[in-house]
């Protein structure tokens, strides 16, 4: 999927649910797109899990992951919810002919990027991406820079940490959302 596609969806998630304000709550537009979110305690290279069950979607998250960490998790999986929802219902109607679509069940797992299991990389990019631009909405980015003095060439990461904290995600996912818009270069 081209990433500018995830950008307008993600535009118009926020659109649609008139978001104005900082940081982003991913529990309430899970919600507000009728998914269940849950804390679960998972083990430690597991962050978080999107279960479609009887058409009802549940997010379980890492009880035991930083807050930083459960967001940009929910995040994803709203990620995988929306831009492969109807790729995940043809794998099981492809792999389980027999079965009644309309009770279908899959689990899509985000796991430590480093484990050789994990799901297929370019759905996770993609799901990476569509969590970034939901937690750090571009337009929104722009304009907390222009209301502060930011350097972003500090090189202690003052004017990024108080960025990241402002929208509540890792000094990791800041530094590369702002890379990917070509607003920062990662050393």
């Amino acid at each position: 999927m081209d990433y500018k596609k995830i950008e307008v969806k993600v535009n118009k998630l926020i659109d649609q649910f008139a978001i104005k304000s900082l940081p982003i709550d991913v529990i309430d537009i899970a919600k507000k797109l009728g998914i269940s979110v849950k804390s679960q305690k998972l083990k430690s290279n597991v962050s978080g899990l999107l279960v479609i069950e009887n058409n009802k979607p549940t997010i379980g998250f890492n009880s035991n992951h930083p807050n930083v960490r459960q967001r940009f998790t929910i995040a994803h999986e709203i990620g995988h919810y929306i831009l492969h929802r109807e790729a995940m219902k043809l794998f099981i109607e492809k792999t389980f002919p027999y079965s009644h679509t309309e009770k279908y069940s899959v689990a899509v797992y985000r796991k430590d990027k480093n484990d050789p299991n994990t799901n297929n990389p370019v759905l996770e990019k993609e799901a990476n991406a569509f969590a970034a631009a939901l937690l750090i909405p571009e337009d929104f980015v722009k304009e907390e820079l222009t209301k502060f003095d930011f350097d972003l060439s500090d090189v202690e990461n003052i004017s990024l940490i108080k960025l990241s904290e402002k929208f509540d995600v890792s000094l990791q996912a800041m530094s590369f959302r702002l890379a990917n818009l070509g607003l920062f270069q990662l050393q």
